[in-house]
């Protein structure tokens, strides 16, 4: 094992960690697109269960640990990933029965907020 440095992720094998990480959540975050697989749950609660999560965990990652994980996100379609999620979002929360209750709809503007939030918050980070 290469050593490069005192921190727990300096280690040629603790940052292969990280890699396989990153590239096991866009795997799951590409498969929650992929409408070619046969899904169990509708576009909009894979968006909230694996899409969403997987955005912030990566978000989280890139702000914990850029030097190792930056330039492996730059390699995702993180813009391609926010454009269908608001699609999928947007078309369901703008449905006649979703409008229909004030309270939802209040929840759903708020939910939405905070999709806009995460894409925006990773994708500056990628810009840098």
């Amino acid at each position: 094992m290469s050593r490069w440095g005192e921190d727990i992720f300096e280690s040629d094998l603790a940052s292969d960690y990280l890699h396989e990480l990153v590239y096991r959540i866009q795997e799951s975050i590409n498969e929650c697109l992929d409408d070619s697989v046969e899904h169990s749950y509708d576009a909009l609660l894979r968006g909230e269960a694996i899409l969403m999560p997987g955005v912030d965990v990566l978000r989280t990652l890139c702000n914990a640990y850029p030097p190792i994980i930056l330039h492996l996100v730059r390699e995702m379609p993180v813009g391609e990933w926010r454009k269908w999620y608001l699609q999928v979002f947007d078309a369901e929360v703008l449905s006649p029965d979703e409008q229909s209750d004030p309270g939802v709809t209040e929840f759903r503007k708020v939910q939405r907020q905070h999709i806009v939030e995460s894409f925006s918050e990773l994708e500056k980070m990628l810009e840098n």
